[in-house]
């Protein structure tokens, strides 16, 4: 997992959720900035809303809400990300990347796979391991979508060892990414290597 600091690589948000005072009964949220969907009917039962935080907010929000899933059963389906950017931003492929603040209880969940969808299969593109405090995972979207496709991931969930266990996201959003300094992309090309590994069970 990529943790955000102050050395953190700029990027121009294009779809976020902050999850703050969201309606999350219909098990679907629209992005609460730009054109987006987000939809976990799988898993609907099983979530509810906690407190936030401001990591990885855009503007000025405060620590509102987070969205929060509990328990094993929790593991059973998964959350989608659906993303249809629209022309104004560019044509071309585009340098996205896609982020979320992220905690767990002792008991909750401790991984996240992201999977994107390929137009034909899902593509594993990043394994995060949670913390118990709340951290950034950022991971890049490198030939996922462009201006003239769908963006479309999958989060799944493991390693709950309680129902009652929590696994909370808040602030989620893609972005198109600038070009870091010399620096900062060595530091990045070190790590990414990292969240394509899947744990082996």
């Amino acid at each position: 997992m990529v943790v955000a600091g102050g050395g953190a690589v700029q990027a121009e948000l294009l779809a976020g959720w902050n999850f703050n005072a969201a309606d999350t009964s219909s098990g679907s949220l629209l992005a609460d900035f730009g054109s987006g969907r987000l939809e976990f009917a799988s898993i609907a039962d099983r979530h509810d809303l906690f407190g936030g935080t401001s990591l990885n907010a855009w503007g000025d929000l405060a620590p509102g809400d987070a969205l929060g899933f509990r328990g094993p059963a929790a593991e059973s389906g998964s959350m989608f990300l659906d993303w249809d950017p629209i022309p104004e931003i560019g044509g071309g492929p585009r340098n996205l990347q896609c982020s979320f603040a992220t905690r767990r209880s002792g008991t909750g969940s401790d991984q996240v796979d992201v999977d994107a969808w390929s137009g034909s299969d899902w593509v594993p593109i990043a394994s995060i391991a949670t913390a118990t405090d709340w951290s950034t995972a950022v991971f890049g979207l490198d030939g996922v979508g462009s201006t003239s496709a769908e963006v479309r991931l999958r989060f799944t969930f493991t390693g709950a060892s309680s129902p009652q266990g929590t696994l909370r996201f808040d602030n989620l959003r893609i972005d198109a990414a600038t070009i870091p300094a010399p620096g900062v992309l060595a530091t990045v090309g070190l790590l990414l290597p990292r969240l394509r590994h899947r744990r082996r069970r």
